[in-house]
């Protein structure tokens, strides 16, 4: 296995964030990790995908022994926002597009459904969020 110890890497995502999707770049990183890469510079361009895989890839992503990277090079949409906020670093191409939606659930009949209050309420017990509950992306 070849040594990276020192050196910074590029590692291109242009997919769907899938569970396949996942483990695949979740595998590569582990391996750049393993040979002592010190940086990744992560190319990122996804449609989103699977909300799960997401949040388990931002989780594993801040986890690395290594600076973190992220540059949107095309399109970041939806649990990809999430993805691409793992970077300690963020950049975009001029010709970059973030696109963020709302999000909604069914609740089946019968059951009571939150409201905003109760959101806000849960929202402000979350250990680690601040009062406003945002998180800046400060490379921009």
């Amino acid at each position: 296995m070849q040594s990276l110890r020192g050196k910074t890497v590029y590692v291109s995502f242009s997919a769907e964030i899938s569970a396949a999707t996942t483990e695949s770049l979740i595998a590569a990183m582990a391996s750049l990790a393993n040979q002592g890469a010190s940086e990744v510079r992560l190319l990122m361009s996804t449609p989103g995908g699977a909300v799960m895989n997401g949040i388990n890839l931002y989780n594993v992503l801040r986890a690395l022994p290594f600076k973190l990277v992220t540059h949107n090079v095309g399109n970041i949409e939806s649990i990809g926002n999430a993805v691409f906020l793992a970077g300690e670093e963020r950049y975009a191409c001029p010709h970059s597009t973030f696109m963020f939606h709302g999000v909604s659930a069914n609740f089946p009949p019968g059951t009571s459904q939150l409201d905003a209050k109760r959101l806000r309420e849960s929202l402000g017990n979350v250990d680690g969020c601040g009062s406003s509950g945002v998180m800046r992306c400060e490379a921009f």
